[in-house]
């Protein structure tokens, strides 16, 4: 009878582990929302734009490190890393889930509008202790008015999602300074915030409000001197 139950349950939790989407970001660019639909009225003579922050509060997703190649990578290069978000709590959850935030933008009568929106750091740790961070320019939007924009994931379900670091010293320095050549370990942070903004006479009123986020296993990496691969 023991045996019975144990089967029982082993098959009832396999059969709920299943992937319920699958996005490729690789050939996505930087899509920041832009707020195109504000305008500021001429009477304005200064921009009286400002923004609140949220609080952090727990979230029931485990993320993980599926691949990221090249393992060696040299500084100004590239890999694609593969990512598995999954909902390890006990209550279907929704995520953002398209990459237009165009459609996002749709202010009611007063101007306000919430919504979601997730990104990705990546994380880069050297033997000495050092330490690089590299926030991906490709965000997920999504919002409850937005058919399509949202995926629901269920407990025990998960999505897979194709991104792409860049190593990119040009336009990222600040990180770059302490980015160390040599062996090193690679994880990701998936970050997820709710988000309210409110178009004003003069200014945009932005609110978090909540944080959500969750962080990879990691991954060894090599990142090697410009010149290594010449």
């Amino acid at each position: 009878m023991t045996s019975l139950l144990v089967a029982t349950l082993l098959v009832a939790a396999s059969a709920v582990a299943q992937e319920v989407g699958r996005i490729d970001l690789t050939k996505v660019g930087a899509n920041p929302l832009k707020h195109k639909k504000f305008k500021r009225d001429a009477s304005c003579d200064k921009d009286t734009s400002t923004g609140m922050g949220g609080e952090g509060f727990a979230y029931p997703f485990g993320l993980s490190l599926l691949s990221a190649a090249p393992t060696e990578v040299q500084i100004g290069g590239e890999m694609i890393v593969s990512l598995r978000l999954r909902n390890v709590g006990y209550r279907p959850v929704s995520v953002p889930w398209i990459t237009d935030p165009d459609q996002i933008e749709q202010p009611e009568a007063d101007g306000y509008f919430r919504y979601s929106e997730s990104h990705f750091r990546a994380n880069i740790g050297s033997e000495d202790g050092g330490g690089a961070y590299f926030h991906m320019p490709v965000y997920l939007y999504g919002a409850n008015e937005i058919p399509g924009s949202l995926r629901e994931i269920r407990p025990g379900e998960y999505v897979e999602l194709k991104i792409k670091l860049v190593l990119d010293c040009k336009t990222k320095e600040a990180q770059c300074r302490s980015l160390r050549t040599g062996p090193a370990r690679l994880s990701f942070t998936w970050v997820n915030l709710e988000l309210s903004e409110t178009y004003e006479k003069c200014g945009i009123v932005r609110r978090d409000i909540g944080i959500r986020a969750a962080d990879s296993d990691t991954a060894a990496i090599r990142i090697l001197d410009r010149a290594a691969s010449q």
